[in-house]
């Protein structure tokens, strides 16, 4: 097949793709349509009393996602995370725990909480969900929910800060410092499924004996050392008021239609489940970027499908070049930015291109390329996304050899430039998606690059 026709409508795919980000007439909410209303009457729903509850498909479909919203949000539910559970951990001294004990203690913790992290399907799929617009509704629910939870892991950071005999200088500050935390785990939780090492432990010595501590861990540990400081006589603990539950919501819900969102929800979280076995099977109608067909190509780009076929034999191979053009759009805005912001500091300073990354693009804009992470296990989709996690690496690599170098400082032992430049990664991808939802926004993140490296190098 000639690669001239490819080449000519892959520009036309990419305007078409883009142009999804100021589509307001979208047909369906794409991922909760992974579940109609025929699976529910399969599951043992009458059909009847579907339509009772709501009157169309679509309806339904809105409601599933104000409900994964509002009782999962695609991640652990506080009461499960690790941090609940902490008996075994308890310091064998009596009173508060040396500095020795307390690594102990935090890095068991949360090793705990990357392994649950990564392990839990849901968080991948919120990032996969914003390569769609919100709906307006949801993304107000999104936003008041993840505010939410920022603000209940600013307390536990409190908490964790107290335990070290620390504090945060304020309550705005402990929600940054959460902020940043979610960040790094966030990243994490999307790049193991293409980068499976950095789920690695990395054995370092703190100066209270050698400790296998995950990145996660390591990024928490720093956080700490970094952004908190040290309990004043007559310094009262930091209290965090948690915000009201969002209204207007789940009020609305009978208890019938609660419980049937609940069967959907279990359906959904099935469908997608991360499984190598079940992964690509998704229905036609709605895959990756369903609003992309051949037909609508054909018409955006005023030609026949027949055309559009001699291109790509499948809509398949056609969705493969696709995220191939928008990783590389990507690659040019991560290298540009490095480039500009080095030219402009005039050194290689790791906080102005950390901001610099992290407010690439439009708070409100989509990346569609995002939609792709639903199925980390297609062959095609996997080589686009290391290959992307390659290059940027490198580049990282480059630029955190050169700071390093400048600044007369080497990774400690058992860390490496790797490490940090995974951390740098996970903390910028993070960032984006987190500005995205508008849960919270922070302008540290320049910062919390600087406190990562102080914290995880030593003196040569």
């Amino acid at each position: 097949m000639s690669v001239a026709p490819r080449t000519k409508y892959r520009a036309a795919l990419l305007e078409l793709a883009r142009l999804h980000e100021v589509d307001a007439a979208l047909p369906m909410p794409y991922l909760a349509a992974q579940v109609s209303l025929s699976d529910l009457v399969d599951a043992g729903v009458p059909r009847a009393s579907l339509y009772r509850m709501w009157e169309t498909q679509y309806d339904f479909w809105v409601d599933l996602l104000r409900y994964l919203l509002l009782e999962h949000d695609f991640t652990q539910r506080e009461q499960e995370l690790p941090w609940r559970a902490t008996q075994r951990d308890r310091p064998t001294s009596r009173g508060r725990p040396s500095p020795g004990e307390l690594d102990v203690i935090v890095a068991r913790r949360l090793n705990l909480l990357q392994r649950v992290v990564l392990a839990d399907i849901r968080v991948l799929i919120r990032a996969a969900s914003l390569g769609y617009p919100d709906l307006a509704d949801v993304q107000i629910i999104r936003r008041q929910v993840e505010a939410e939870r920022l603000r209940s892991l600013a307390t536990e950071t409190c908490r964790a800060a107290a335990a070290a005999d620390r504090t945060l200088p304020s309550v705005d500050a402990a929600i940054d410092v959460a902020a940043l935390h979610w960040s790094i785990g966030d990243g994490l939780s999307v790049l193991h499924h293409f980068h499976p090492s950095c789920a690695a432990p990395v054995t370092v010595d703190f100066g209270h004996g050698s400790i296998d501590w995950s990145l996660l861990a390591l990024a928490t540990r720093a956080f700490r050392s970094g952004f908190s400081v040290p309990v004043a006589p007559g310094d009262e603990p930091i209290k965090i008021e948690t915000a009201q539950a969002p209204t207007g919501v789940e009020p609305d819900w009978t208890e019938r239609q609660i419980q049937t969102l609940d069967i959907a929800t279990q359906l959904f979280l099935r469908t997608v489940r991360d499984d190598a076995a079940r992964w690509g099977s998704f229905r036609p109608s709605t895959a990756v970027l369903a609003h992309l067909t051949v037909a609508r190509l054909a018409s955006y780009a005023k030609v026949t499908r027949r055309t559009i076929y001699n291109a790509w034999p499948t809509r398949s191979e056609m969705l493969a070049d696709l995220l191939d053009d928008l990783l590389a759009d990507r690659r040019r805005e991560w290298l540009g930015a490095l480039s500009q912001a080095r030219s402009a500091s005039g050194s290689l300073t790791l906080a102005p291109v950390t901001d610099a990354l992290v407010r690439l693009g439009s708070p409100d804009a989509v990346d569609p390329a995002l939609a792709f992470l639903i199925e980390p296990h297609n062959p095609a989709y996997r080589r686009s996304w290391k290959e992307q996690f390659d290059v940027l690496m490198a580049a990282l690599r480059q630029h955190l050899g050169i700071h390093l170098r400048a600044t007369g400082r080497r990774p400690r032992p058992g860390i490496t430039v790797e490490h940090l430049g995974i951390l740098w990664l996970c903390l910028i991808n993070g960032g984006q998606r987190l500005r995205r939802t508008g849960g919270h926004t922070t302008d540290h993140f320049g910062q919390a690059a600087d406190v990562i490296v102080e914290e995880l190098t030593e003196p040569t």
